[in-house]
This record gives C-alpha cells, structure tokens and sequence, in this order.
C-alpha cells in the first residue's frame, strides 16, 4: 500500500530527496513533480513544495514537517538520533540548514545588484564556515552517525553545486559530503 504521495520540485532541496527516504524507510510514497501534476494547486492552493498527502488524506506541508512524519511513521525513528537530545539537535540542523541556508542560495542567484549578491554571498560564507567549524569537532553534523540532518545536507550541497556555489575552501564540508554520499539512501535516491 502506499504511504502517500509527495508533490516536488525536481531542483529544490527541501523536497526533492524525501521520496527516497521513505523507500530507505520502507514506507512506499509516489512522486509527483508538482507543476506536472494536474490536482496539486486544488489540494495545495499555495502551490508550494514540498507537499504530502497521505493514503488516508492527511496534507502535510514544510519540508522538516514531512521529514518528521515520514521518519517517525516508519519502524526506524532512530535516523533522526536515538536519544532526546540527538532528536533535538537533528532537527535544529534541519531547520537551519532549510531555513538559513537555502534561503541564502536564493539571495544570491536572485540578487538585483553585484551588492546584494556579495553581501549574499559574504553571509553564505559565514554560514559555510560555521558548519566547517562544527564539523572540525563532530563527523557528522549531531555526532558519529549519519540522521537525517546529514541526508538533506548532502542534498543542500548538491543544490549548492548546481548553482555553482564553489565551497571547496571548507575541506571539512568536501569530506563530509563525500562520507554522506555513500550512505545506502543515495543509491536508491531518484529525486536529488
């Protein structure tokens, strides 16, 4: 049976990788490329990705929001930590990559003027660094395994790359990515 259905964006980070955490989950959800898809604008009248609706109904929408019910709808809630406090900085990750971080990819490629766009570009590289400096003390963004923080980061990353984003002067940033591409979910990723 499916779980659901997930209306995306095929460029966006926010949504384009959930489909393929709940297949990592087992949780089988159908993917609709939102602006292909006819009855999205009647069931989402904001017509923003992502969004969900499950088997029975219930519409989701916010990116962390579907993360959230996706993970603890499946038989393994530990991706998103095992304790309270792994829990809670999994998801205060997740949240500031979604809002803070992709936010600033969008000052930057819509920036009107060279201004705007190098301040944009100068508090993405703030950003960047205080990720890389986190990462200097931590293998992953929580702790020592892989959440689902580190699955949407890779994703954002990859964002960042299609928008020509160079980060390669954060050396830690480089080899977090590559250890977090290798993780199962990415083999079987068909929206990133």
């Amino acid at each position: 049976m499916t779980f659901g259905t997930l209306y995306y964006h095929p460029d966006y980070a926010r949504s384009n990788w959930l489909v393929a955490l709940g297949d990592y989950l087992g949780l089988t959800i159908e993917g609709k490329v939102a602006a292909d898809s006819t009855e999205f604008p009647e069931s989402f009248p904001l017509k923003r990705t992502p969004a969900f609706i499950s088997s029975d109904g219930f519409k989701l929408t916010e990116s962390l929001a579907i993360a959230f019910y996706i993970v603890n709808s499946s038989s393994k809630p530990e991706i998103a930590g095992k304790t309270v406090q792994e829990q809670a900085n999994n998801w205060r990750w997740y949240s500031y990559l979604t809002s803070d971080m992709v936010n600033h990819v969008g000052s930057i490629y819509f920036a009107k003027t060279e201004e705007e766009k190098a301040s944009a570009v100068e508090t993405m590289n703030k950003n960047l660094e205080y990720i890389d400096n986190r990462l200097s003390d931590f293998k992953f963004l929580v702790g020592d395994t892989i959440l689902v923080c580190d699955i949407f980061a890779r994703s954002y990353f990859r964002m960042l790359q299609h928008f020509k984003v160079d980060f390669s002067n954060y050396k830690n940033i480089e080899n977090y990515v590559s250890v977090v591409a290798k993780h199962p979910i990415f083999s079987e990723t068909k929206h990133e």
